[in-house]
């Protein structure tokens, strides 16, 4: 950050370059007359620097006047006087920090406590002229790493002040629980909106992010993001929309680990068309002509495992009433070596609830599995049966078939260390 470069002006340890028009040496003072300093992370300028002995400070106090200017390689800091005898007794006046997405002026900043306390403060993001938003605040104190306080901040929109509250807190490092910046925009979608996201991280696998907010011509808006990182193959990420009086979506996916189970889920969901039409992002999201929605639970192992599924599959060419099919599902599944190969036994049930349906239905397959290698030809021969049940009381016979395939690939063999391998 450029404020990091105001304190080389004012300590000048060994390793930062100087220099100066003039250099006036008194007893007890020092007085530099337009000094520079080079600091590996930028340059700082001033017009005058003094540096008195006292007894509150035998290092040297420091009265620095300005204009004050640093540049560094993520902005520019300015300020008009600035004065301190240590790392910790210092104070600036009459700061100002730019960045191309950030912009910050106090009255006076210093250290308090081991945070830093600024007085009369304008932040905003947009290092632009006239930032169509800005914060201001009686007082921030901010903990590096941590989050910054502050006392009586006001959200404004262009000149119009929007929000504010007696005390804010806003986290800016690590994944800290608390008020993210507000969100504000125009786009020919949405028109004139905001939100204000809270966030909210109970641990480092897990994080909620709660944004209520208001769109213009349609009221209240609300939004929910849900993420997780249980382990390298078990995370998700979840997000619902919510708009007063037309609805509710969510989308995303992911999957989590329950005891000896994994729960998943995924897909696309909507509460109605209008819900659908006026939050979905992008013309070819509004003109999808199906949505279907995944949830599963299954537990498996080397040998075997189960499961089951349920599915929401919605016909968006249906009328609103016709539109929606529900379907639930049970699996098992087998593994085991057998005639030097591999035998497989899966068995389904299936349902669909509401509408017209056919019943229960139960798929049962066996399947044998046996590559063979004939030199670099490998055979993959496949011999199977399987047989499907009605069954509901509805009259319907059941149905059984049989199959055989072979596959044949040619491939290269080539000789490692461990002896031949294809």
């Amino acid at each position: 950050m450029p404020l990091a470069l105001l304190l080389p002006l004012l300590l000048a340890p060994p390793t930062v370059d100087w220099a100066a028009d003039r250099v006036e040496v008194r007893p007890g003072e020092v007085v530099l007359s337009a000094p520079r300093l080079t600091h590996p992370r930028g340059t700082a300028t001033a017009t005058r620097a003094t540096r008195t002995a006292t007894a509150a400070c035998p290092t040297g106090a420091w009265a620095v006047t300005g204009p004050i200017h640093v540049q560094g390689p993520q902005g520019t800091a300015d300020a008009r006087a600035a004065e301190g005898c240590d790392a910790e007794r210092w104070q600036l006046s009459d700061v100002r920090l730019v960045a191309p997405r950030f912009a910050l002026s106090a009255a006076r900043l210093r250290p308090e406590d081991g945070a830093l306390r600024a007085d009369t403060v304008y932040a905003t993001g947009c290092g632009c002229a006239d930032p169509p938003w800005h914060v201001t605040a009686d007082w921030v104190r901010l903990r590096p790493g941590d989050g910054a306080w502050a006392g009586w901040p006001v959200l404004w929109l262009g000149g119009v002040p929007v929000a504010t509250a007696p005390v804010g807190y806003l986290p800016v490092g690590g994944r800290r629980t608390g008020f993210l910046a507000p969100v504000l925009g125009v786009d020919g979608q949405d028109g004139l909106h905001g939100r204000l996201p809270f966030f909210w991280a109970p641990t480092d696998q897990l994080d909620l992010t709660l944004a209520p907010g208001w769109r213009q011509g349609r009221g209240p808006t609300g939004r929910a993001r849900l993420r997780w990182a249980q382990a390298a193959d078990d995370d998700g990420d979840w997000e619902a929309r919510g708009l007063w009086g037309e609805g509710v979506t969510a989308e995303g996916g992911g999957s989590a680990t329950w005891g000896p189970a994994r729960l998943a889920a995924a897909g696309t969901w909507s509460s109605s068309r209008a819900a659908r039409l006026a939050q979905f992002r992008g013309l070819q999201a509004r003109a999808r002509d199906h949505l279907r929605l995944d949830a599963g639970l299954a537990s498996a192992g080397a040998s075997g495992g189960g499961g089951l599924r349920a599915t929401t599959l919605e016909d968006l060419r249906q009328p609103a009433g016709q539109a929606r099919a529900h379907w639930t599902e049970a699996w098992l599944g087998w593994r085991a070596p057998a005639l030097g190969g591999r035998l497989a036994l899966d068995l389904v049930a299936l349902e669909r609830l509401g509408g017209p349906s056919d019943g229960p239905i139960g798929d049962l397959a066996l399947r044998l599995d046996r590559p063979v290698w004939l030199g670099p030809l490998r055979l993959r021969p496949v011999l199977g049966v399987a047989t499907v049940s009605h069954l509901g009381a509805n009259g319907r016979s059941q149905t059984h078939v049989a199959w055989a395939a072979a596959e044949a690939a040619l491939s290269v063999a080539r000789t490692f260390a461990g002896g031949t391998r294809h």
